[in-house]
Formats: structure tokens, C-alpha cells, sequence
């Protein structure tokens, strides 16, 4: 795992979930080692990728923004040491956004809904702090991961 290029990464000093994973393709696919970054904030995405397998070695990414409160901006790229590609789409999520305040404004309607979200909200599913790294062998793939969540 230690032949694997490190993926870019993106730093963070707002609260964020990041997550680090690693594979080895092991006898199924023998030279095939990938290292993948997963950054999430209430700006938007971010996910990364450094791969070899045993003809190529690269990078690829993608972000999603949320550029505006009716546009969310995606981004994709890639390399495998040459030029990096790049391509760019932005979505109008105007229409989403009235739809998703009907169903809001349905719900809060009911007089139950405060406790409901209430007692959802105290549900700490995953606590802050870090996730020491995990390894897990399933028939000679490895699959190693590790992560930080910060509230």
C-alpha cells in the first residue's frame, strides 16, 4: 500500500468530514493500487483520486460547488501525467429548491414536526474526532480507510 501515489488533498479549518481510502488490487488485479480523498463542508464536495495500475498512473477529481443559492457548479478532472483534462457543468437548480420549501413548509406545518426534527438532530450517529485506520482483506483485495470528522 505504501507504492500507492498520494491523491491531493484539500485542507479545511471549517467543520468538515474528510475520509482517506486505499486499495490494492491484490491476485484479482495484480498492480492496481488506488488512494481516494472524500471532503465534504456546507460549501460543497470534493473527491479525489490517485491511481496505477501496471500501464498508467494518474489523478482525477470531481467538486460540486454550491456556487449561488440556485446553481451548483460541477467540475471533473483528470490526468495520467500528461495535460490535465478538465470539464466544467453548472446546473439551475432553481426549480429543486421550490419544490424541496413545498415539502418543507408541508412539514413544519404539522404541529409534531419541531419534536420530530428535534429528536432527529440529537441522534450522533458519527461523533466528531478521528477514525484511526481501518484494514479489511476480502478474498486478497485490500481495502484500507481512515477519517476525520470535525463539527
Amino acid at each position: 500500500m505504501e507504492d500507492i501515489p498520494s491523491a491531493p488533498a484539500v485542507e479545511a479549518n471549517e467543520p468538515h468530514v474528510e475520509l482517506r481510502a486505499e486499495i490494492d488490487g491484490g491476485f484479482y488485479l495484480p498492480g492496481v493500487l488506488a488512494d481516494a480523498h472524500q471532503f465534504i463542508d456546507a460549501s460543497g464536495y470534493v473527491a479525489t483520486i490517485s491511481y496505477r495500475t501496471p500501464t498508467a498512473m494518474g489523478v482525477a477529481g470531481v467538486t460540486i460547488e454550491f456556487s449561488t443559492g440556485d446553481m451548483i457548479q460541477i467540475t471533473a478532472y483528470g490526468s495520467d501525467g500528461g495535460p490535465q483534462q478538465e470539464s466544467t457543468l453548472t446546473l439551475d437548480t432553481a426549480s429543486f429548491n421550490r419544490a424541496r420549501n413545498l415539502i418543507e413548509n408541508w412539514i413544519w406545518s404539522h404541529p409534531e414536526a419541531a419534536a420530530a426534527v428535534e429528536s432527529v438532530m440529537r441522534v450522533d450517529i458519527f461523533p466528531a474526532g478521528a477514525y484511526p485506520p481501518q484494514t479489511v482483506e476480502v478474498l486478497g483485495v485490500t481495502f484500507r480507510w481512515e477519517g476525520e470528522i470535525q463539527k
